[in-house]
């Protein structure tokens, strides 16, 4: 599950994009992005950018423990770092942007530990909610939770089927990760809330010009 690593010589920091909606009396809606397999938050260097147009305050985490099992990395990290962006934008929902396995992390959060209800709405990119052929090769509980019919993707499948919330989905075709790309989608989200792409990769979902412009577009319909 790993590609192409990015060095920095700034660390790289949450910055809100609108202090404007911190400092005014209304809670803000927020926009956390969470990172995939063995990667960290650096990968929305590019992507974070394209969304600051966006009246909402955004957030990244770097998830923890690199291997445990998905529901003990969505406990610790999703956890703690929603409850750090509670306290400091006294928010009224919170949009999760995912990337492939965080996806998963996103999901699991939204339908089991998210007591104040505060998530409405996950938008993956490359998520492999059927599984990937090409975990049987990566370390971790994790990945052995993508496997293609692991038990933890269908009972998440099935939660999701019966949820309230909005999901979203960007995959596509050319996938080098997640095999077949399919597994990236959900069968019953409409077609309006899903965006497949013929020619990108697994990593290259992250720098696409498209892929940004459908997150915002889709962002500005739920905020309207």
């Amino acid at each position: 599950m790993c590609g192409k690593f990015y060095l920095f010589f700034n660390k790289f920091k949450d910055q809100p994009n609108n202090m404007d909606c911190l400092l005014s009396n209304t809670k803000p809606t927020v926009i956390l992005l969470v990172h995939g397999y063995g990667r960290d938050k650096t990968d929305w260097w590019w992507l974070r950018k394209q969304l600051t147009s966006l009246p909402c305050p955004i957030f990244t985490v770097n998830l923890s423990p690199t291997y445990a099992p998905i529901e003990q990395i969505a406990a610790n990290s999703l956890t703690n770092k929603i409850n750090l962006i509670k306290q400091e934008t006294d928010c009224k929902n919170i949009i999760l942007i995912s990337h492939s396995m965080g996806g998963l992390v996103s999901s699991y959060y939204s339908e089991f530990l998210d007591a104040d209800n505060l998530v409405q709405t996950i938008i993956s990119i490359a998520t492999p909610f059927h599984g990937t052929k090409i975990s049987v090769t990566a370390p971790g509980a994790n990945a052995k939770q993508m496997n293609p019919d692991a038990e933890f993707t269908k009972q998440l499948r099935e939660k999701i089927s019966h949820s309230q919330k909005k999901y979203y989905q960007i995959a596509t075709q050319l996938d080098n990760i997640v095999f077949p790309w399919q597994s990236e989608l959900l069968a019953d989200t409409p077609a309006t809330q899903q965006l497949v792409l013929p020619f990108e990769s697994h990593l290259g979902l992250l720098h696409s010009k498209v892929v940004a412009q459908q997150i915002v577009n889709w962002i500005k319909q739920l905020l309207n």
